[in-house]
């Protein structure tokens, strides 16, 4: 009997087993069994909870996290990224001001 996936015979390899679960219904060796399985163990680096649970997978600076914390960081980057508003960026209000405090000066004079 040979594994269905790597199509390595018995002799070559451990033990072939019948495997049904994750949607697969084929006679596999140990180490297909393992790459397969491997997704469905693996664990979020920040929550702990298995990624297959939570959302699925994916890779941030070399970390494995779940959908639901990879969401979360992206959402707080963003909220860093944003620039402060300043000065500069309300000018035309601050211009007003301005202009709003220099005719009142001037009108104080005249009185």
């Amino acid at each position: 009997m040979n594994c269905e996936r790597c199509d390595k015979s018995e002799s070559d390899v451990e033990k072939i087993t019948h495997y049904k679960e994750h949607d697969c219904n084929m006679n596999l060796c140990s180490s297909c069994i393992a790459i397969i399985e491997k997704p469905y163990n693996e664990k979020c680096f920040q929550c702990k909870k298995l990624v297959s649970k939570n959302g699925g997978a994916k890779k941030y600076e070399e970390h494995i996290l779940c959908l639901y914390c990879f969401q979360n960081i992206l959402t707080s980057k963003d909220r860093k990224i944003r620039p402060k508003t300043s000065i500069f960026r309300k000018r035309n209000f601050w211009f007003s001001v301005g202009l709003a405090i220099v005719g009142i000066l001037i009108l104080t004079e005249y009185l």
